[in-house]
C-alpha cells in the first residue's frame, strides 16, 4: 500500500510516466469534454479552492488530454476538499474531513490516472471499490458510503467569480503650516496736559486807601507752579487667539464593478433508453 501512495504522490503523467502532472478531470465525455476541458484550461482566479466543484449524480464522465489538467494539483485539490467537504449533500453530519479523506484521493487520483483512456466513472468504478478497499482496509467510512465522495473527486464543473479585494492608495495629502502676517494696528490712549491760566481780577475793595506801611513794594518771583501732562506709552504683548485641532474623518461609499465570469454548464445527450439522473446530489442508485 504504501509503494501504491508513493507512486500516485509522484503525480506521473499517464501516458508518458513523467512526474509532475496534476490529478484532475478535463472533461465529462463525448457530451461535454469541448466544453469544460476548454473552461478548465482558462479558470481565472486562482486555486481550485476558488471555483466550486459541482456533483453530476449519474452522469458518465470520460477524460482528455492531461493538458488542463496541469492547471491543478494534488495540494490544491485537498485544500477544496477540506474547505467544501462539508456542504457536500452526502456528508453525515459526525463525520470529519478525516473520513471522506480517503475517498476523496482516491477519486481524482484515478481521474488524472485513467487520461488516457475512453472509461467512463462507472465503468472504473469497481477497480476504485477494489482499489479503495484495499488501500483503506482501516477507514471508518466504507465503499458504499465513500463512493459518492469518490464519484464528487473524479469530475467537477468550475465556475469563475468574481473576488473583491480593497488596497490602500495615496490620492492626496494636506499639509498645514502657519506664516505671520504683519499690519498696522491703532489704539487711542486719553492723555491729560496740565496748562497755567493767569487771572487778573479787579478786587471789590479796588480804589481803597491803605495804610503805606503795609505796602510791601519790590521786585522778583511772587508765584511758582509746576505743569505736567501725560504722553501715552504702548507696549505689544502676545495672546493666543485659536487652537488648532487636525484629525481625519472617513467617508464610506460603495464603488459597483463588473468583469465578464465563465460558468460551465453540462451537456448532457442520452439515448432513448438512458434515464440519465442530473440533480445536484449523488443518488445511491441512479437510473
Amino acid at each position: 500500500m504504501s509503494n501504491q501512495h508513493d507512486e500516485h504522490d509522484a503525480n506521473r503523467d499517464p501516458i508518458s510516466g513523467e512526474t509532475g502532472a496534476h490529478p484532475v478531470g478535463t472533461g465529462v465525455g463525448a457530451a461535454g469534454a469541448g466544453a469544460i476541458g476548454a473552461a478548465i484550461g482558462g479558470v481565472v482566479g486562482g486555486p481550485i479552492g476558488a471555483v466550486v466543484g459541482t456533483v453530476i449524480g449519474s452522469v458518465a464522465g470520460g477524460l482528455v488530454g492531461k493538458g488542463a489538467a496541469e492547471a491543478i494539483n494534488p495540494t490544491e485539490e485537498e485544500e477544496y476538499w477540506q474547505t467544501n467537504y462539508a456542504s457536500r449533500p452526502y456528508v453525515e453530519p459526525e463525520r470529519t474531513y478525516d473520513d471522506y479523506h480517503p475517498a476523496y484521493r482516491t477519486g481524482y487520483e484515478a481521474y488524472n490516472r485513467y487520461a488516457d483512456t475512453d472509461k467512463t466513472y462507472e465503468e472504473v468504478e469497481p477497480e476504485l471499490q477494489s482499489e479503495y478497499e484495499q488501500n483503506y482496509a482501516t477507514s471508518s467510512l466504507p465503499w458504499e458510503k465513500a463512493k459518492d465522495a469518490t464519484r464528487d473527486a473524479w469530475i467537477k464543473l468550475y465556475e469563475e467569480r468574481l473576488v473583491a479585494n480593497k488596497q490602500r492608495v495615496k490620492t492626496g495629502e494636506v499639509s498645514v503650516g502657519k506664516h505671520v502676517e504683519t499690519e498696522t494696528a491703532r489704539v487711542s490712549v486719553p492723555v491729560e496736559k496740565e496748562r497755567i491760566v493767569v487771572e487778573r481780577i479787579t478786587p471789590t475793595d479796588a480804589g481803597v486807601s491803605v495804610d503805606p506801611s503795609t505796602v510791601n513794594f519790590g521786585g522778583g518771583e511772587v508765584a511758582r507752579m509746576e505743569v505736567y501732562e501725560e504722553t501715552a506709552s504702548v507696549s505689544k504683548q502676545a495672546v493666543v487667539r485659536e487652537e488648532v485641532k487636525i484629525h481625519k474623518e472617513v467617508d464610506h461609499d460603495t464603488v459597483e464593478a463588473e468583469e465578464q465570469i465563465r460558468r460551465e454548464e453540462l451537456d448532457v445527450n442520452t439515448q432513448p433508453s438512458r434515464v440519465v439522473n442530473t440533480s445536484n446530489t449523488l443518488p445511491n442508485n441512479p437510473l
